[in-house]
């Protein structure tokens, strides 16, 4: 391989990387301090109904549910709704309740649709260690 076919190898290869192709998943610390400087960060709760009202949430999330409350994936109406909730937002946050749900749609939703994603991780239960305020939900 000559060295013009490995520069624009290499070229391509961070332009994949890049979020010009892609939105990009940052993982952060769901803690107090996070909440306080990141009040226009739109907070999605992707946990089922039935798990949001069993553990309750914090303060500022709005939940979208990603599974009904049988543990039944419902992509095609979290999409709806997540499309309509974020609007032109450039940035949001995704939690669970222990972080792994959210990892995996923040991954999809990066890939497929761009966006770039604040997955806070270990979700709901870093969240409650960090000390940020959970709230019941009727």
């Amino acid at each position: 391989m000559n060295a013009k076919k490995i520069l624009k190898y290499i070229c391509l290869c961070s332009l994949l990387k890049s979020n010009f192709l892609f939105g990009d998943v940052s993982l952060k610390q769901p803690s107090q301090e996070f909440f306080k400087n990141n009040q226009n960060v739109l907070i999605i709760d992707i946990r089922p109904e039935e798990e949001v009202w069993a553990n309750g949430k914090v303060y500022c999330a709005k939940n979208i549910p990603l599974y009904d409350d049988n543990g039944n994936m419902i992509l095609e109406e979290f999409i709806k709704e997540l499309k309509e909730t974020i609007g032109d937002k450039e940035e949001f946050a995704i939690m669970c309740g222990s972080g792994y749900r959210s990892l995996k749609i923040s991954e999809l939703l990066s890939e497929k649709f761009n966006y770039n994603i604040i997955n806070l991780k270990g979700g709901l239960n870093n969240a409650i260690k960090e000390g940020v305020k959970i709230v019941e939900v009727e």
